[in-house]
């Protein structure tokens, strides 16, 4: 789901008062295994799933606006591919982020595919909170 954006909204929407400290750290640290293109694929996939939640929550349902808005936003265009064939002149690098793209907009309308099947996860995504 999209549980730090919603609660991250949720926040925003309410009376409290954010603050920065800039004393706190937090160290997170990355294994090896979380480094190689299956991984950011994975990655990107879930992204995508937890932006449809995001999308589905806030317009209270499918908005093919929204989706269409994303993937044209996140589609490797030719001016994206230029510019980054011209920044790292490397295809390998062109290669793996048109690959970790797609599963982006994979995740995206995976979700939005099983949500239009299933009403009763349209549902469950639409609900205030699900303790």
């Amino acid at each position: 789901g999209d549980g730090e954006t919603a609660l991250i909204e949720k926040i925003l929407s309410s009376d409290y008062n954010i603050i920065y400290n800039p004393k706190a750290w937090i160290y997170h640290v990355i294994s090896k295994d979380r480094m190689n293109i299956e991984y950011f694929k994975r990655r990107a996939f879930n992204q995508g799933i937890s932006d449809s939640f995001t999308i589905i929550r806030r317009n209270r349902g499918i908005s093919k606006k929204e989706y269409n808005k994303l993937i044209e936003r996140n589609s490797p265009s030719l001016f994206k591919d230029l510019s980054v064939l011209m920044k790292f002149r490397s295809y390998e690098y062109l290669k793996k982020y048109r690959q970790i793209t797609r599963s982006y907009i994979e995740g995206l309308q995976y979700h939005r595919g099983e949500i239009e099947k299933d009403n009763s996860l349209l549902n469950y995504v639409l609900s205030d909170t699900w303790l």
